[in-house]
């Protein structure tokens, strides 16, 4: 922290002196260009910038810019962070769940920041690809817990705010024959997990595993999981969705088909009003489809991509709390996001920019409930660089460059939390996370940065 009152001392000339706050010494504003190169000069960097600014509205001569001119006071205004990121973890596989970054791999919940990973070692007694969590007081110093079950590469996670779901297959993918399982955990302040007993989803069936697990909780509690079941590594399946009994999580029902066709599918589930929820479906490279989750029935498949477009990789469903359910995905050829919306039937869609990665989109998105908009961040993987847009319909943003990064290929992945989450009441934050092989060791990181908005 600055005091700015007296004047701050400066042993080099300095340019831009100005009277200090209380306006009977000199203050140079050199410090500021000063704690900029602290900042980037320091290993590991520190991170924070805090700006001490006016007014304070019961003081007289307050200054509406921050004090530095003669006769102003100064306070503390929210803090913003730096473009930089941490350290998380080294995880010894390449594949993350984040690969399908609608997955809800990460999130901030009880003061603290979680995200889940998967990395070899020893779990459910055998060697095998573990369930692992990161968790963070600050986003700086992060501590790993194995959680002790074996995972399929596409397990997924969500939470409630006070607790943490999630599905995951009971074995390495590609070893057939799992069942598909579930499980809630009580989430501490101080960054332990109190599990209950896992319950079984999906029996095991032999020569089938369940893949590409999507789920999310309705506002009733009731949880829903979408899934296909594959006959190898990775294949092709039939789309499916299933759903708890309510809240009676050790019950699953009306396992349902979504599409009689065998292909790549995936899916990605939004919680709308009263208990409904919207289900996107689609193939690696094919139309977007969806159905309304209403009065305890499915209701008819719906297009939502235009005729003669398709879908490639990635898209995400989002609902903010009532009956609209928002759509954003990557057109196949073009590479262009794209967004639309639906209240009764599906909306044109809009450009929000352009992903430079259409082959293998690297890509997540996520929804600020402070501002009511969206983030899409995207990973350009030829270039090292980590990109934004940001904006709601009809007022997207220009591209913005946040990270540079290290070893990056179309083997990384890139996800982020699904909504922002309230850090106080005057700001929120959104995690960021992916990895990258570190050139020097050659190791795979798993690295992360948040953005604080306020």
């Amino acid at each position: 922290m600055l005091n700015t009152e007296g004047g701050a001392f400066c042993s080099i000339v300095c340019p831009n002196v100005v009277p200090g706050a209380a306006g009977y010494s000199t203050v140079s504003l050199r410090y500021i260009q000063d704690m900029i190169s602290y900042e980037d000069g320091n290993d590991p960097r520190l991170g924070w910038l805090f700006w001490p600014a006016a007014p304070w509205t019961d003081t007289p001569n307050a200054g509406g810019y921050g004090a530095i001119g003669a006769g102003e006071w100064g306070t503390m205004i929210a803090y913003r962070k730096f473009t930089s990121f941490v350290l998380v973890s080294t995880p010894n596989l390449r594949a993350q769940p984040f690969l399908y970054p609608w997955d809800g791999s990460g999130f901030y919940a009880q003061g603290r920041h979680w995200i889940f990973y998967i990395n070899y070692g020893y779990c459910s007694g055998t060697t095998a690809n573990c369930l692992y969590y990161a968790t963070s007081p600050n986003g700086v110093g992060w501590t790993s817990t194995n959680v002790g079950v074996v995972t399929g590469s596409r397990p997924s996670l969500a939470t409630n705010g006070t607790h943490v779901f999630y599905a995951r297959y009971d074995g390495n993918s590609g070893n057939l024959g799992g069942a598909l399982m579930f499980r809630v955990g009580a989430l501490n302040a101080d960054g332990t997990i109190n599990w209950q007993a896992e319950t079984v989803v999906k029996e095991a069936t032999p020569g089938q595993e369940w893949y590409g697990l999507s789920m999310r909780i309705s506002t009733t509690g009731q949880v829903f999981v979408a899934y296909r079941n594959v006959t190898s590594n990775g294949g092709g399946g039939f789309a499916w969705v299933i759903h708890s009994n309510g809240t009676d999580y050790s019950t699953w029902e009306q396992d349902t088909l979504l599409r009689n066709l065998t292909d790549g599918w995936r899916f990605s589930l939004a919680r709308l009003s009263l208990g409904e929820l919207y289900v996107l479906y689609w193939p690696n490279v094919g139309r977007l489809f969806g159905r309304l989750w209403s009065d305890g029935a499915w209701g008819p498949e719906e297009a939502v991509t235009p005729s003669g477009t398709a879908v490639r990789g990635n898209a995400f469903a989002f609902g903010t709390g009532n009956d609209t359910v928002y759509a954003i995905w990557q057109e196949n050829l073009t590479e262009r996001l794209q967004f639309a919306s639906r209240t009764g039937s599906w909306s044109a869609p809009e450009t929000i920019g352009t992903a430079e990665t259409n082959i293998n989109p690297r890509w997540t998105a996520s929804y600020d409930p402070l501002h009511e908009k969206w983030f899409l961040i995207y990973y350009n993987y030829t270039l090292n660089r980590v990109y934004q847009y940001s904006g709601a319909p009809g007022n997207w943003g220009q591209r913005a460059e946040l990270y540079s990064t290290q070893g990056a290929s179309s083997g990384m992945s890139i996800g982020s939390y699904y909504e922002a989450s309230e850090v106080d009441a005057s700001g929120y934050v959104l995690g960021v996370f992916w990895t990258q092989n570190d050139s020097t060791s050659g190791r795979i990181e798993l690295v992360f940065a948040d953005e604080i908005i306020t």
